[in-house]
């Protein structure tokens, strides 16, 4: 159950760095948001192998 509340959390975290990716207009800034959202991206991956 909790690890279905932190992937849940992971998406939603995930949603908002693309967001404000999207709203960015620094290359960099976006970017940077970009890679974060992959990073929780990542994480939920690698969460949903554990509890598989």
């Amino acid at each position: 159950m909790a690890d279905t509340i932190e992937v849940a959390r992971l998406r939603e975290l995930q949603r908002q760095a693309r967001e404000q990716g999207e709203k960015s207009n620094s290359i960099t800034a976006r970017i940077a948001h970009y890679a974060r959202a992959d990073a929780y991206a990542a994480e939920i991956e690698a969460m949903q192998v554990v509890t598989a």
